[in-house]
């Protein structure tokens, strides 16, 4: 049996359906506003521009470097006249004492060299003996003469003294004291000239001495060098150190003047850097600078710069402060922050208002009073971990525009 409806409750239930979805219209619409609002806003947040300002800046320039610990004094092994490798006493990386051998070599033309050179001294001052004994006899030999003549000498002027005692008595003939005054006049002239013989003989004789000790002196000397050349088949540690280097194989054969190893001296160390040839005019020695050494500051002092340019660096030695308590190993890297310039105010800007590192850069710049932006050609110069020194293109109050891609 059908049931007649009541009128009344058939238009609440309809304004209650339009009620709602008239409510469920007007939450889609206000989701759909504030989403396509927050889209916007974040876009246009992303793509909204940074602005800069040309500042005066107190500004200090610090560049950052990165270098490597090495030692101060390093020790190259060579063989000076090269051989074969004959034994091998240490191993690469191992501590090794002054005098400590590490390789010996052996070199047969070099052996033999000694050889012939002690023949020859030995032959030389045998013959500086043999001339020293000749000379001596011929000395003697002389003094000899000479002393025979002053004895014929004594022997005729007695007699000349008697014979003219009896000549006076008339017991002997004139002729007589006449030959006896030849003979002394004879003598007296033989005793002139061995005296003069004599002198010539001893310069003569020191002449040939100093000849012969010279030469003996000059191979004794070679003899001296090649020895120690001989010595030097066994290359030995000049200093206390590390073998950080060793190039040698038994029974190898290195050339005159080889490398055979290097000895880094542990006792001293320096860290040697590249830095970009844009800092050649602005580095000078006794620059400080700074590096994190296991969480501590160390401070460091520009030592060294050497002058040749190559690939767009030049290279700077810093020695440490004080480095008795730091642990460094040869090799190790470190990164410096080098002050190469005093304080001073200068223009700058920061360095968020630049996309690059040129010194030359093009930048969308509005001058102090000005209304829009213009492409301004810039020159940059000194920067720190802040700021950029503004050279040319800009002045103070400047304002720089840069989109922020990120």
């Amino acid at each position: 049996m059908d049931r007649k409806l009541d009128r009344k409750t058939s238009w609440k239930f309809r304004w209650s359906v339009i009620v709602l979805l008239v409510l469920l219209v007007v939450c889609v619409f206000v989701w759909l506003s504030y989403g396509d609002n927050q889209t916007t806003d974040s876009i246009s947040s992303e793509k909204e521009p940074q602005v800069f300002s040309v500042v005066k800046h107190n500004f200090t320039e610090l560049i950052t470097v990165r270098g490597n610990v090495v030692p101060e004094n390093v020790v190259y092994l060579d063989a000076i006249d090269g051989g074969q490798v004959e034994q091998v006493h240490v191993d690469e990386g191992e501590f090794v004492k002054q005098g400590q051998p590490i390789v010996t070599l052996s070199n047969t033309a070099l052996q033999l060299e000694v050889i012939s050179r002690e023949a020859q001294v030995s032959e030389q001052l045998n013959n500086l003996r043999n001339t020293r004994l000749q000379m001596e006899t011929d000395r003697l030999d002389l003094e000899r003469d000479i002393l025979e003549v002053e004895y014929q000498l004594g022997v005729l002027k007695r007699r000349l003294k008697e014979t003219r005692h009896l000549l006076k008595n008339a017991l002997v003939a004139k002729e007589e004291v006449t030959k006896i005054k030849e003979d002394i006049d004879y003598f007296n002239r033989r005793l002139e000239l061995a005296k003069e013989r004599r002198q010539q003989n001893e310069k003569l004789r020191q002449v040939q001495l100093d000849q012969l000790t010279m030469t003996t002196k000059r191979l004794e000397e070679n003899l001296r060098v090649a020895t120690e050349n001989l010595a030097r088949l066994e290359i030995k540690a000049h200093v206390d150190g590390y073998l950080t280097f060793l190039d040698a194989e038994v029974g190898e054969y290195k050339a005159p003047g080889a490398r055979v190893g290097q000895i880094d001296d542990p006792s001293a160390m320096k860290v040697s850097a590249n830095i970009d040839e844009f800092y050649l005019y602005k580095v000078s020695k006794d620059q400080s600078a700074v590096a994190d050494i296991d969480g501590r500051q160390v401070q460091l002092t520009l030592t060294r710069i050497y002058p040749q340019v190559t690939a767009g660096q030049f290279k700077v030695d810093f020695a440490f402060a004080d480095d008795s308590s730091l642990s460094l190993n040869s090799g190790q890297s470190l990164t410096l922050e080098l002050k190469i310039a005093g304080g001073g105010e200068r223009l700058a800007i920061p360095r968020g208002a630049l996309s690059s590192k040129e010194k030359e850069q093009t930048l969308s710049v509005r001058q102090a009073g000005e209304e829009y932006y213009s492409e301004q050609q810039v020159r940059l110069g000194a920067q720190n971990e802040r700021y950029v020194e503004v050279v040319a293109g800009m002045q103070l109050g400047d304002q720089v525009k840069n989109i922020n891609d990120e």
